[in-house]
């Protein structure tokens, strides 16, 4: 389980969580994992991409990478009722049926 946002964590130790959750450590994977954990908020793929903008990586990959992530239970997907779904970390903070309240004004 991803540690709080207020914890740095280096790319050896990204890259084992990757590995642990059964995906490949590849960089772009760990940028997007980083990006998740160090965020405040949940993401949507446009901001996810804007904050990884100068590593280089493309929009489909980056994504992809969300959705791969997701889908081993290390970030979840969230629709904030604006019809655009967001990414966060999956986390101890989070209730035990993963679910927790975004507020949208």
């Amino acid at each position: 389980m991803p540690p709080k946002s207020s914890t740095r964590r280096s790319a050896s130790e990204l890259k084992q969580t990757l590995r642990d959750a059964g995906l490949r450590a590849t960089s772009a994977r760990a940028a997007v994992l980083r990006c998740l954990l160090e965020a405040s908020a949940p993401l949507s793929h446009s901001e996810v991409c804007d904050r990884l903008s100068s590593l280089g990586y493309d929009r489909a990959t980056l994504y992809r990478n969300l959705i791969d992530l997701t889908d081993v239970g290390l970030a979840s997907r969230r629709n904030l009722g604006d019809h655009l779904w967001r990414f966060e970390r999956s986390g101890q903070d989070q209730h035990d049926d993963g679910a927790h309240p975004h507020f949208v004004c």
